[in-house]
């Protein structure tokens, strides 16, 4: 076989291996996960903003960032709207999620959201990537 015909078999067979490596690899690819809230009630809103002020540098780490941040619930159907307003955030997988809330940083202030607010906070690992 010519050396330029085994370049061109070569390059071929390189680009057909990254481009199944790729496929492989978004099929095993964790889903994203979401810490939501739902905030009720700010028990003492100078607390509250200092908080709000120093959680942004803890999900850096693992990939977070807001998505909704604040946000009033907009009811489309006939249900009662919920007091406060809401929080979302996104994690690259569910043990991000997990790894920023148990980390030693985030430990430290946890307590003080909890402390001074009121309303429902949960993860949930959205679809696959396809």
């Amino acid at each position: 076989m010519k050396p330029a015909y085994r370049m061109a078999l070569a390059g071929f067979a390189g680009a057909a291996l990254g481009v199944i490596g790729m496929a492989l690899a978004a099929q095993n690819a964790a889903p994203k996960a979401y810490w939501i809230a739902n905030i009720q009630e700010v028990k003492d809103p100078e607390t509250y903003r200092n908080y709000t002020g120093i959680v942004t540098a803890t999900l850096a780490p693992y990939g977070g960032q807001f998505i909704v941040r604040g946000a009033a619930p907009v009811i489309l159907d006939k249900s009662p709207k919920p007091p406060g307003y809401i929080v979302v955030i996104e994690f690259p997988s569910l043990k991000n999620l997990r790894d920023w809330w148990d980390s030693e940083t985030y430990s430290k202030i946890r307590p003080i959201r909890e402390r001074v607010t009121v309303g429902q906070g949960y993860a949930a690992e959205g679809v696959p990537p396809s």
